[in-house]
């Protein structure tokens, strides 16, 4: 998003040292206008960034019915589940689901629910 600065009651834009010195800022004010400007862009880059890792808190993935958390938490936990089964030969556990309740779910459905969550997230990135 380009940053405005006001001078003489006019907007401007342009924050090359050529315009600013040709409308009659002086170096001083020029560079305060720029740390200015520095500083609402990192601002918006901590809100934005604020605001998608509220999204991928919020990430629900829906797999043969049954609802899963899938915000980076959640994802460990089915990444960790998944792991162990193959090494185990497991094939289903009781996993707690976004609504609390518990459910008996296969490996597939963790894998399935993992790739989704993490689909979602890339997106959310993207």
């Amino acid at each position: 998003m380009t940053k405005t600065y006001l001078h003489a009651g006019i907007t401007h834009a342009d924050t090359s040292e050529e315009y600013m010195t040709a409308i009659g800022i002086d170096a001083d004010t020029r560079a305060a206008i720029i740390s200015q400007i520095d500083f609402e862009s990192e601002q918006d880059a901590v809100a934005a960034k604020k605001q998608r890792d509220a999204v991928v808190a919020a990430i629900k993935v829906t797999v043969n019915g049954n609802v899963f958390d899938g915000d980076e938490v959640a994802q460990g936990r089915m990444a960790r589940a998944v792991a162990a089964a193959e090494i185990s030969g497991v094939g289903s556990y009781q996993w707690k689901l976004a609504n609390d309740s518990f459910s008996e779910v296969t490996i597939e459905e963790l894998k399935q629910a993992l790739e989704l969550a993490f689909r979602t997230q890339s997106e959310l990135w993207a």
